[in-house]
């Protein structure tokens, strides 16, 4: 009967988090954008260098708040991203748990990855997404769930390939930075202006 994807984080785990990041100086009055760059399949990862220079951009044009997340085994994957970046983020690769993960998209302004887990999470908690979504999979199907969101790829005749490993140089993700932090500019400016037109009825 409910259409919704729902996910919530224990009330004692949301504390958790937002004391961590008050700890680490971020201030939730200010933008606060999660960058989830890994993936199970190398198909549908976004290059490493793109998320570093994306994350840079959303800095630099909104003043956002970057933490990056992923599983331990993507640490190195993380800090070769913190480390390329020139602007500050946090990395918490591998020192949260799912339910802190989920209390942190919860808290944030908007999840910036790809076609994997934490698209669904931010669907679940109802935070916006911009999803570098490859074709290895149709997006009808797996799309983020209810929630707004922008997918960015390019056409690429081998789409719907289902494969793991792109034979292709991954053509469909060939998606600049810039276009990355444009669709976040503009679904954040959405979601603030369905806020706005909500609060006026009410």
């Amino acid at each position: 009967r409910d259409p919704e994807l729902v996910l919530r984080p224990p009330a004692a785990v949301r504390r958790q988090v937002r004391r961590r990041l008050a700890r680490e100086g971020v201030n939730l009055a200010q933008p606060l954008i999660v960058v989830h760059p890994g993936c199970a399949m190398p198909a549908r990862t976004y290059p490493w260098m793109r998320f570093a220079a994306a994350a840079d951009l959303l800095h630099q044009r909104l003043g956002a708040q970057i933490v990056i997340t992923g599983a331990p085994a993507e640490r190195p994957l993380t800090q070769r991203i913190r480390e390329a970046m020139s602007s500050p983020a946090l990395d918490w690769a591998g020192t949260s748990s799912l339910a802190q993960l989920a209390a942190l998209i919860e808290c944030a302004d908007l999840v910036v990855t790809n076609n994997t887990g934490p698209a669904h999470v931010a669907a679940a908690v109802k935070t916006p997404v911009v999803d570098l979504f490859a074709w290895t999979n149709p997006p009808e199907q797996w799309r983020p769930w209810r929630v707004p969101q922008r997918l960015l790829n390019r056409p690429a005749p081998c789409r719907l390939c289902y494969q793991r490993l792109c034979p292709n140089g991954q053509a469909c993700l060939d998606v600049p930075p810039e276009e990355v932090v444009e669709a976040a500019i503009s679904l954040l400016e959405e979601v603030r202006a369905s806020c706005r037109a909500a609060s006026a009825l009410s």
